[in-house]
C-alpha cells in the first residue's frame, strides 16, 4: 500500500495542505520548523491514533482552532480507500472511510500501515521495560486492528485495579482480577506470539552487522511460565496473583 494524497486542515502548522504522493521514495526537504515532520506525524496519526511526539490531542490542533483534519488516499491491492479524521480537542474523534461515518476511530485501524524509525526508538534497547511493551503492542494492533479492543480494555481494568487497591477495597476486586488474569493471559500470548514472529527477522538482520556473534530477541515476564497458549497463561497469571 502507499499514500496517493494527504490533506492536512488546521493540524499543528498546516492551515491547509494538500500534498500528492507517489510510490517509491518521497523525501521531504526544508529548514527545520517548516513543517517536515508534522506530516509524517499526521501519517503516524491515521496509523495507530495517537501521535509519537506527545500523549494528548490537543497540540495537533492549530491554535484558534477548534479541530483538526487528516484525510488521505490509500492505494492497495487496486483499491483506493479515503481516510478521514476529525480531531477534538476534549470530545471523541470521528472518522469516516469512503466517505461513510464509522462507528468508532478504532475501525480505521490496518488501513495505514507505517514502519517509523526516529532517535527516540534507541530506548527500545535503552529504555524502560513499558517502552518496549508500548512498541509490541502497537505492532499487534497494525497486526490485527481487534487487538486494540483488548489492550484498550487491559489498561482499563489496571487503572480501576489499581484505584481500588488505593482505597484498601479488596472486597471489590475479584471482578477486577478476573478480567485482569483474562485479558492479560490473550495480551501476553499475542506479544509471546509476535516475539517469535519477529526472532527470524532479527537474526537475519543482524547478521548483516555482526557474521560472528548472532542476536536473538524473546519475551522475559515477571510471571514464570507464560508462553503462547492462554489458558496456560491463565494458570500461570492466577498462580501469581495468588502469591
Amino acid at each position: 500500500m502507499f499514500v496517493s494524497h494527504l490533506s492536512l486542515k488546521d493540524f499543528r502548522s498546516y492551515e491547509n495542505l494538500e500534498l500528492s504522493l507517489k510510490a517509491g521514495q518521497n523525501i521531504f526537504i526544508g529548514e527545520n520548523g517548516e513543517g517536515k515532520t508534522n506530516i509524517i506525524e499526521a501519517l503516524m496519526y491515521l496509523a495507530l491514533l495517537s501521535s509519537h511526539r506527545i500523549s494528548s490531542d490537543q497540540p495537533l490542533i492549530k491554535l484558534d482552532s477548534e479541530r483538526a483534519y487528516i484525510r488521505a488516499k490509500i492505494e492497495s491491492d487496486e483499491r483506493t480507500t479515503l481516510v478521514e479524521l476529525e480531531i477534538n480537542n476534549g470530545k471523541a474523534n470521528r472518522a469516516k472511510v469512503n466517505q461513510n461515518q464509522v462507528r468508532s476511530q478504532k475501525e480505521i485501524f490496518g488501513i495505514v500501515q507505517t514502519i517509523y524509525f526516529s532517535p527516540e526508538d534507541l530506548d527500545l534497547v535503552r529504555g524502560e521495560p513499558g517502552t518496549r511493551r508500548d512498541f509490541l503492542d502497537r505492532l499487534l494492533i497494525t497486526r490485527t486492528p481487534r487487538l486494540a479492543g483488548v489492550i484498550a480494555d487491559y489498561e482499563r481494568v489496571v487503572k480501576q485495579r489499581n484505584a481500588l487497591l488505593k482505597t484498601r477495597t479488596s472486597a471489590a476486586l475479584a471482578p477486577w482480577n478476573e478480567q485482569l488474569i483474562e485479558l492479560g493471559a490473550e495480551l501476553t500470548a499475542e506479544r509471546i506470539a509476535l516475539i517469535d514472529a519477529l526472532n527470524p527477522h532479527v537474526a537475519h538482520n543482524y547478521a548483516n552487522l555482526n557474521e560472528v556473534k548472532p542476536a536473538s530477541i524473546s519475551y522475559k515476564c515477571s510471571t514464570e511460565g507464560v508462553t503462547r497458549n492462554i489458558e496456560e497463561n491463565i494458570t500461570a497469571l492466577t498462580a501469581r496473583l495468588d502469591e
